[in-house]
């Protein structure tokens, strides 16, 4: 028995040390607000997001913390279209509400992001499982420290010349270069493909991002697209005065030192 009782306090003891490690200094009432500010500030720079990846985005292995402010009124929850039913699609979605937006300001906001309240129901079904892959990997990149910002693509109001490629998110990192992350999950073929390529030489000449990351669950859109990259030239097109598409005569010479920039990660499971 004594020694149960040990193992009890013991426990009790390691889980008190986790929570004051967790608090750093601050009352459980600062840190819960804290908390409950960066999911706030989270959902409203991307607009909609998931119960389970605000869950992480909140710093704790509990669950439920996102279905709390849902309850508070910060956020309004709805069931996508599926139910979670497709593989890779949500069964919710979580959308910033006034209430949600007012709780920022009142916590010290001081950006100049205008609120996006989205209206769930106006919402892209067949984008969203998209949209959650390059949220959820630039949430992992952020929380390993690989990226200190970021500016998802609603967001992205520089100005862009014409045949520029706007990537899904651009990373910031701590020495100041940029990288666009682009999902990629429906493969481009003949003139979508050679548009795209010739979209992301020109957004790096341009020096819109430092590099290009292209994330896929296809193995063959990793080498398709590294090979016309690789390739030296790539097909320019345009519409002739029949409005058809036409290509030029001459293709648009990809300069070597592009190539580097351009990195494909293929994940099988996504």
């Amino acid at each position: 028995m004594a020694d149960k009782t040990k193992v009890i306090s013991e426990k009790q003891l390691a889980l008190l040390a986790s929570r004051d490690a967790a608090l750093k200094g601050q009352t459980t009432m600062q840190y819960s607000r804290k908390r409950t500010f960066d999911i706030c500030y989270w959902v409203l720079r991307w607009g909609v997001s998931n119960p389970g990846l605000v869950d992480k985005v909140s710093g704790t292995s509990r669950l439920g913390v996102c279905q709390k402010s849902v309850l508070h009124g910060l956020f309004k929850k709805t069931k996508t279209a599926s139910g979670g039913y497709v593989h890779g699609t949500a069964r919710y979605i979580i959308t910033l509400t006034k209430l949600g937006y007012a709780f920022l300001q009142q916590m010290g906001l001081d950006e100049s992001i205008q609120p996006k309240f989205v209206n769930p129901n106006k919402i892209r079904q067949d984008k969203l499982r998209h949209d959650f892959i390059a949220q959820s990997f630039t949430f992992e990149n952020l929380r390993d420290g690989n990226i200190v910002d970021y500016i998802p693509e609603h967001l992205n109001t520089e100005r862009h010349k014409e045949n520029t490629k706007i990537a899904d998110c651009i990373w910031i990192h701590a020495d100041g270069t940029r990288t666009g992350l682009e999902v990629e999950l429906t493969p481009k073929f003949t003139r979508s493909l050679d548009q795209f390529i010739y979209n992301v030489c020109v957004a790096l000449l341009d020096k819109k991002v430092d590099r290009f990351l292209l994330l896929t669950d296809r193995q063959s859109i990793c080498d398709r697209y590294t090979a016309l990259m690789n390739s030296g030239s790539v097909p320019l097109w345009f519409k002739n005065n029949q409005g058809r598409w036409t290509l030029k005569t001459q293709p648009f010479p990809i300069p070597k030192h592009l190539q580097d920039k351009f990195i494909c990660i293929f994940k099988s499971k996504l």
